[in-house]
């Protein structure tokens, strides 16, 4: 399985895909459950890539919150045992919000995992 996260500042928004080219949103969590909720997933579901959303400024470079989300990104890498891989995020929070999606991190998460999904797929 591979999942990926929309890392806000208090919500995470996860998104996974099995075997296929389709993701499916979850549940937004908080963030201090992240760690805790990541390993119980790669427990029981197992998980062979987390996919984090990586906020770019629009110019493509980097702000105080790419570096956060960088530095976090090694870190769970570590905790979990799993690799992990950025993805240019921008403008998927906004795509989330005109959605209607009630969890916007959610939705997002669902975007990049699916731009991952299709840059997969075009690789191939």
């Amino acid at each position: 399985m591979i999942l990926a996260l929309d890392l806000g500042r208090i919500h995470v928004g996860i998104a996974v895909s099995a075997g296929s080219d389709i993701a499916f949103s979850r549940k937004e969590i908080m963030r201090p459950d992240l760690v805790t909720l990541l390993k119980k997933i790669k427990k029981e579901e197992g998980i062979e890539k987390i996919i984090i959303g990586l906020p770019l400024a629009f110019s493509g470079g980097d702000t105080n919150q790419t570096r956060i989300v960088r530095n976090e990104a090694k870190e769970i890498e570590e905790k979990i045992g799993v690799k992990v891989e950025l993805l240019d995020e921008r403008l998927t929070t906004l795509q989330a919000k005109k959605s209607g999606a009630k969890e916007n991190h959610s939705e997002a998460a669902r975007l990049i995992l699916e731009s991952y999904l299709e840059k997969l797929k075009n690789k191939n």
